[in-house]
């Protein structure tokens, strides 16, 4: 996500402005990654456009962009496919606060 400066929010930041969040597993790492619904628009714009380091950039902020990079083993392509790919499983079953209400009743 972004701030009012267009500098891009933490994970952390995400977190604490009360956005909806998902929590992915990646090697040793817990990646904190926003809501489908309140992805940035140039995280949209550049996976629309297929550049999918830009969206990693975008999505993770500069911190966890910058784990990642940093893995052991350093990642290549295909970790960057696996990456974005549960990026967009765990981000999509974030429930909204309808469905927590209504599937805590069941």
């Amino acid at each position: 996500m972004s701030k009012s400066d267009g500098k891009t929010m933490s994970a952390a930041e995400v977190a604490a402005a009360g956005a909806e969040v998902a929590t992915v597993k990646w090697r040793d790492l817990e990646l904190v990654v926003p809501k489908y619904d309140r992805w940035p628009v140039d995280a949209l714009e550049a996976l629309d456009d297929t550049r999918l380091y830009v969206f990693l950039r975008e999505i993770l902020g500069p911190e966890q962009w910058a784990a990642f990079k940093a893995s052991d083993p350093q990642p290549v392509q295909a970790d960057a496919i696996a990456l974005s790919n549960l990026i967009g499983e765990a981000a999509a079953h974030v429930p909204t606060l309808g469905e927590s209400q209504a599937s805590a009743g069941s």
